[in-house]
């Protein structure tokens, strides 16, 4: 049985909602449902996504450190504000 988009939208946000771990698992494995039964490459790689950062937590970036102060000086106005 598939699960309709609304039905994981109110088992999603009920997720949100509780934030209990057995409403998290149901909405993972119905994101997980729907990626799988996705023909498109970026539906089914946004609903696996989801279900992953739903059972793992989101992903770790990384720590990217700002520019040096003296390439900040160096750049022209218009690039700066880009």
């Amino acid at each position: 049985m598939s699960m309709l988009p609304t039905q994981t939208a109110i088992i999603t946000g009920g997720a949100k909602r509780i934030g209990g771990a057995i409403t998290r698992a149901l909405a993972a494995d119905a994101y997980e449902q729907l990626g799988y039964q996705m023909e498109s490459a970026t539906a089914r790689n946004a609903f696996l996504q989801g279900a992953a950062e739903l059972r793992n937590g989101p992903p770790k970036l990384a720590n990217f450190a700002s520019a040096a102060p003296d390439v900040i000086r160096a750049l022209p106005l218009d690039m700066f504000f880009d």
